[in-house]
């Protein structure tokens, strides 16, 4: 369900003139779970259904993403059509 929330707030980000700020935190809102889930599945045993990786390596693991995230929306940023300053303007 929450999938379906998330598909439809990025489908309103591309055809509707919804505010990106007000879908950004709805999309921040609904991914919340998302995230103490996946490190729940990091650090729990593997009695329990996780991958137990520790705090520690899932710090790490999960550092490494937000990297990742970074450094790919940062060399993808000259596709972005500024569409949201040329508004602001």
């Amino acid at each position: 369900m929450i999938a379906g929330i998330l598909l439809a707030l990025l489908a309103a980000t591309y055809l509707t003139k919804t505010s990106r700020i007000i879908l950004f935190w709805l999309a921040f809102i609904l991914t919340r779970p998302f995230g103490a889930t996946f490190g729940d599945v990091l650090t729990k045993s593997h009695g329990q259904g996780g991958l137990d990786f520790g705090r520690g390596y899932s710090s790490l693991i999960l550092l490494a993403i937000l990297i990742a995230s970074i450094v790919i929306s940062y060399r993808n940023k000259d596709n972005f059509d500024g569409s949201i300053n040329q508004a602001q303007a």
